[in-house]
């Protein structure tokens, strides 16, 4: 019998990913986001700058370098701009807010390198800092947020210049688990020299991810994303 290899997991992972894709919600386009990426254009092109040099001299994990902080940046902005609206916060809080979210989005993982455990989110929020500070960009949230940013039984702390920044790019974020089960979640595992006929058993945990999104609307689209994820597991499981 043909020896497992992670490339044969992959292509039929995409393979099936397809035949699924029609039943995710849609994300926001490139219009919806526009207003979002602005302000990475126009508010934090150092800030953006400085923490893709800082990634690009790590070897983070796969799916997990600049284009991902990249992505999750304005995506978060999306999500928080719905939030804000679903709880009636406007004018200056709600642009506030939107910034701050898109600069954790930024800042998220940049010591994803380290791997997915709780160091490389408080490693994290130390650099954030350094980096926050070499930009001239004085936020006290922006690291408390990083340090916390995986949390998933976190919903609330009560202060919503935390809760909205944090919820929204949580939201952001993890509906990726979903989706990275098409190929950086096995890319991840053959990198760490994980077995292929462990790796297609690690899926379970995805279903705690179902009730902990945090927005209205994360709440509205996340489980979705997650059954996804879940669906392409369960077909490699029955498949190989």
């Amino acid at each position: 019998m043909k020896e497992l290899a992670y490339e044969d997991i992959i292509t039929e992972a995409k393979k099936h990913a397809q035949l699924l894709k029609s039943r995710l919600p849609n994300l926001p386009s490139y219009e919806e986001l526009s207003p979002f990426d602005s302000i990475i254009v126009k508010d934090y092109a150092v800030l953006n700058a400085m923490v893709q040099e800082h990634v690009s001299k790590k070897d983070t994990e796969p799916g997990h370098g600049h284009e991902h902080l990249r992505w999750v940046a304005p995506r978060g902005g999306y999500f928080a701009d719905l939030e804000c609206n679903a709880r009636n916060i406007e004018g200056e809080v709600k642009q506030r807010l939107i910034k701050r979210t898109i600069a954790v989005g930024l800042l998220h993982d940049v010591e994803r390198y380290r791997g997915f455990k709780k160091e490389h989110a408080i490693e994290g929020s130390k650099v954030a800092k350094e980096i926050l500070a070499r930009c001239s960009i004085e936020d006290e949230y922006i690291p408390q947020i990083i340090m916390r940013h995986d949390e998933i039984d976190l919903f609330s702390i009560g202060d919503v210049e935390f809760d909205v920044p944090f919820q929204s790019n949580f939201d952001a974020d993890h509906i990726l688990w979903g989706l990275e089960r098409e190929e950086s979640f096995w890319r991840a595992k053959e990198k760490h020299n994980i077995p292929p006929e462990e790796a297609i058993h690690d899926y379970q945990y995805l279903s705690s991810l179902r009730n902990s999104f945090k927005t209205q609307h994360g709440k509205k689209i996340g489980p979705k994303f997650v059954d996804f994820g879940i669906a392409i597991s369960k077909h490699i499981e029955r498949t190989f």
